[in-house]
């Protein structure tokens, strides 16, 4: 798999699992709910800039968009971009800012990217029911267009 392309998949799964209300699974302990999600990618471009072919460069970016299911319904969907940061020196790194929208609120997500198959970002905000969410996300490739996600949420105004 192209770094591209796993850039976009743990993006895409680090927004569904931040952002997304539904879940397989949910579990509130010590004022942390843990969310579990499934994301299927639906749209997904590579902008690559000069100079272009080859490995990724500074500047290119991740655009994609998942849809968000829990035991198979869709709950919502997501958005967001990955832009090359750092390509030279190892680890390479795509830096990502995405959104889950979902019928209880958004919620946004950010974090770096890396070559690997589980990488981890931050709950940075949300609206409605998360407008005080903090905590993470983890998100595993299972393959080119499915990702599974753990969100771990915190309520930060308690």
């Amino acid at each position: 798999m192209t770094r591209h392309r796993k850039a976009l998949i743990f993006l895409t799964a680090l927004l569904a699992a931040t952002l997304s209300y539904a879940s397989f699974a949910s579990a509130k302990t010590d004022n942390i709910t843990v969310l579990t999600y499934t994301a299927r990618q639906v749209e997904f471009h590579f902008v690559d800039i000069a100079p272009t072919g080859g490995p990724p460069s500074l500047g290119d970016t991740i655009v994609f968009s998942n849809d968000l299911y829990q035991g198979g319904r869709k709950v919502g969907f997501d958005g967001g971009t990955c832009t090359a940061v750092r390509t030279q020196h190892h680890p390479a790194a795509f830096h990502c800012v995405a959104t889950a929208h979902l019928s209880d609120g958004d919620r946004t997500v950010q974090g770096f990217m890396l070559d690997q198959p589980t990488n981890t970002y931050a709950i940075t905000g949300g609206t409605k029911r998360w407008r005080n969410a903090g905590g993470q996300v983890v998100v595993r490739t299972i393959n080119q267009t499915t990702l599974k996600i753990t969100a771990y949420v915190s309520d930060l105004s308690e």
